[in-house]
C-alpha cells in the first residue's frame, strides 16, 4: 500500500493476510503517529500475528510505504525491497505527488507503479517445500507442477531440486497476465538425507508432507509432523495423500484425522491431477483466487458470487473501502472469463467507492485539524 497523507494511492493484494479493516486500522496509527516525528523511517518492521508489516516513509513528499509479509520473509530482504519501492516512487512519480493536494490524487496515475510492486514480490518469491519419505510421488508432484508453468530452471544440489515456478499460468504453458512466482525446493526422501531435512525446510512459508497413503507411512510422517512444527512454526502446512488409486489407501478424511493438517486427495502419475497440485499450494498459500488461472471457470463463478454478496454486506455495515476492495477482486474474475462489460461496471463502482471512502477520510481530518 502507498499513502499520500492519509490518502491511499496504490493499493495490491497477492494472499489473504490479516482483515482489510485491521491492515487499514493499523496504517492510519501509524501515519498519525509518523506525522507527529521530524524524520524519515529508513524501514521498521513489526510482528504482528502471524504477518510482518514493514513501512518507510518520506516526509518530504509526505509518503508512507506499507507491506504486510509472511513471518519467513527476512528482515534484509524485506528493507531492502521497501528501500527499492520508495525509492522507485519518489523517482517517478513525485511530480504528481507534490502537485496536488493529498485527498484529490487520482489513484489511476499510479497503476504503472505495480511493475515495481510485481518486481518485489519477485525478489520475496515464497519458498514452497516438499517432504516426505522416499518413494511416496515427490518427484511425480514436481514434475506435474512443471508441466504447468514456463519457463522454468532447475538448479541440482544433493539432495534434491530447487525448481522456479509461477501460478497463475494455463495449462497449455501460456504466460499469464498476472501471476505468483514461488521457488519449489523437492528434496530426496532417502533416511541417509535425514540429517539435512531440518536445514531443507528451515525458512519455508509453505510445507507440502507427500505421503503415499498407506497406513505404515502414514504413522511414520507423524516424525515430519514435528520436525515441521519445531523447525519452521510460522509455515502454512498441508498434506497430500497420493496413491489414491491402490488398494488398501486411507482416504484423506482419515489422514487429515491422523496428521491434524487439511489433506487433499492425489494420483500423481495421472496427469488430470496437473491444476489439482497448484490449487492446493494457493489454497495452502491463501492466495487470491482471481489471481490463479488454473482454478475451473465454474469454481471463479463461484468465487465471484461469493464476492458480490460479501461487498454487499460491507456496504450495509458501512464498510465502504472493504466492499471497493472485494468488488475490484469480483471485477478481476469478470477479466479472467472474459467479461470485460463486467469488469469495466465493477472496476467504474470499485472506484467510486475508493474515492467516496477518501473524499470522507480527507473531510475528517480537516474537521481534526
Amino acid at each position: 500500500m502507498v499513502f499520500v497523507g492519509h490518502s491511499l494511492i496504490f493499493h495490491r493484494t497477492y494472499a489473504r493476510s490479516l482483515p482489510e479493516e485491521t491492515i487499514f486500522s493499523l496504517s492510519h496509527s501509524i501515519i498519525d503517529y509518523e506525522l507527529k516525528l521530524n524524520r524519515d523511517v529508513y524501514s521498521k518492521i513489526l510482528n504482528i500475528i502471524n504477518y510482518k508489516l514493514a513501512y518507510t516513509t518520506d516526509k518530504e513528499h509526505n509518503v508512507c510505504i506499507i507491506l504486510i509479509l509472511d513471518k519467513t520473509d527476512t528482515d534484509e530482504s524485506i528493507t531492502e525491497e521497501i528501500a527499492v519501492l520508495k525509492d522507485r516512487l519518489i523517482r517517478n512519480y513525485s511530480d504528481r505527488i507534490v502537485a496536488s493536494d493529498p485527498s484529490e490524487i487520482n489513484p489511476k496515475l499510479f497503476v504503472t507503479f505495480n511493475k515495481y510492486a510485481e518486481t518485489a514480490l519477485e525478489n520475496l518469491r515464497p519458498k514452497v517445500a516438499l517432504i516426505g519419505f522416499s518413494g511416496v510421488g515427490k518427484t511425480t508432484i514436481t514434475k506435474l507442477i512443471q508441466g504447468l508453468e514456463l519457463p522454468k530452471r532447475h538448479i541440482p544440489t544433493i539432495t534434491g531440486y530447487i525448481t522456479e515456478c509461477r501460478l497463475g499460468l494455463g495449462t497449455k504453458g501460456e504466460k499469464a497476465k498476472e501471476n505468483i512466482p514461488f521457488y519449489l525446493w523437492d528434496t530426496a526422501g532417502q533416511v541417509r538425507f535425514a540429517s539435512v531435512w531440518a536445514k531443507f525446510i528451515k525458512g519455508s512459508d509453505i510445507v507440502i508432507l507427500v505421503t503415499d497413503s498407506t497406513r505404515q507411512n502414514i504413522l511414520e510422517s507423524r516424525f515430519f509432523i514435528n520436525l515441521i512444527e519445531k523447525e519452521t512454526p510460522d509455515a502454512a502446512v498441508s498434506i497430500i495423500a497420493n496413491k489414491q488409486d491402490l488398494p488398501g489407501a486411507m482416504t484423506p478424511e482419515e489422514v487429515e484425522e491422523t496428521l491434524g493438517y487439511k489433506t487433499y486427495n492425489m494420483v500423481a502419475i495421472d496427469r488430470r491431477y496437473q491444476e489439482s497440485i497448484l490449487t492446493i499450494i494457493a489454497k495452502t498459500a491463501k492466495v487470491v483466487a482471481s489471481r490463479t488461472e488454473f482454478i475451473s471457470e465454474e469454481e471463479q463463478e463461484k468465487i465471484k458470487r461469493d464476492l458480490l454478496e460479501k461487498a454487499e454486506v460491507l456496504l450495509n455495515q458501512g464498510r465502504i473501502l472493504e466492499a471497493s476492495e472485494t468488488l475490484k477482486e469480483a471485477a478481476t474474475i469478470n477479466r479472467e472469463l472474459g467479461n470485460e462489460e463486467k469488469y469495466s461496471e465493477l472496476s467504474e463502482i470499485s472506484q467510486r467507492l475508493f474515492n467516496r471512502y477518501n473524499e470522507g477520510l480527507s473531510y475528517l481530518n480537516t474537521i481534526k485539524s
